[in-house]
């Protein structure tokens, strides 16, 4: 009774105590019992509970720990899978582009260069970079 009302469960009481029975057999010949025998039971039973408990979160905390590295896996994946169909839909869609706006797209996207600087090499407006940069991502925002 004392050990199911710790564990609450029939089986793992049983096992409690079958453990601390098979400890006080097994050690029968050093353990010097000072006090009743009935405290002592009670006592050893807790801190035989007491361990099984530490050893069930120890196992439940890796079990815990391979789950969440599951799933990072899984999602990492996922995440890895979605970008990449991400990407290849932009590169389609940046493929459909008016080559003029493709091309200005490409120069302040991909190289990294400035309204400005893209508006000197093509000697073209800034206004008309602004605009072909405007048309280039609704085009591609539709294209997604």
């Amino acid at each position: 009774m004392y050990t199911y009302g710790l564990s609450k469960d029939k089986i793992v009481s049983e096992d409690i105590v079958q453990n601390v029975f098979f400890n006080l057999w097994k050690n029968r010949k050093k353990v010097e019992i000072t006090n009743s025998l009935n405290a002592y039971l009670f006592k050893a039973c807790y801190n035989e509970f007491i361990d099984s408990y530490k050893k069930e979160q120890k196992t439940i905390d890796y079990l815990t720990e391979i789950r969440i590295s599951a799933m990072d896996f899984f999602i990492e994946d996922t995440i890895e899978t979605t970008n990449e169909a991400k990407i290849t839909s932009i590169k389609k869609a940046i493929e459909k582009l008016p080559n003029k706006c493709k091309e200005v797209f490409i120069m302040i996207k991909i190289e990294g260069l400035k309204y400005k600087e893209v508006a000197d090499n093509l000697k073209i407006s800034i206004k008309t970079v602004e605009a072909h940069m405007s048309l280039a991502l609704r085009k591609i925002k539709e294209q997604i």
